[in-house]
């Protein structure tokens, strides 16, 4: 590996690996795909691109999703449709109100609505202790769309159960 860097001029790396005529072995994951569903998914996100990937890969599951860039503004939608959401999947981190608030006040609006929460800081206390208590509630970025997929299912099917 050869690193150079000038201010000014950028940095150029170049990286030799060595030829080799052994074949690739590439797994693919037996794992099946989660199935989809039809409920209404309130989704809390104020990063763009994470928005994007979560309500693409949930739209494309069959789920209708409801989106919000903040804690305030997902407040406000689920007051205009709480009787069809039946999930949040919500940051932890966004300006306005966090994620933390935004699920306790949704739980006095409707009861045992389960939330999944997104987060990228895994040293953060609160996100520590739901790891703890209901690691199947937390996505940790980064993740796939099959670890979207399956943690949504899950909850609303465990939701159901009650």
């Amino acid at each position: 590996m050869d690193v150079q860097t000038a201010v000014g001029e950028g940095t150029s790396m170049r990286i030799w690996l060595p030829l080799t005529d052994e074949p690739v072995n590439v797994e693919t994951s037996t794992r099946p795909t989660p199935a989809g569903g039809d409920e209404t998914i309130l989704l809390a996100e104020d990063d763009e691109q994470v928005m994007s990937l979560v309500s693409r890969t949930l739209t494309e599951s069959g789920y209708r999703v409801l989106t919000a860039s903040d804690g305030a503004e997902a407040l406000e939608v689920f007051k205009r449709h709480a009787r069809t959401i039946q999930l949040v999947v919500s940051d932890v981190a966004m300006p306005k109100l966090d994620g933390l608030e935004l699920a306790e006040q949704l739980g006095k609006l409707k009861p045992g609505l389960p939330v999944i929460f997104i987060s990228g800081y895994v040293d953060d206390t609160l996100i520590s202790d739901a790891l703890e208590r209901r690691p199947d509630r937390v996505l940790l970025k980064p993740f796939s769309p099959q670890e979207v997929r399956t943690k949504v299912r899950r909850a609303l099917d465990q939701a159901t159960a009650r």
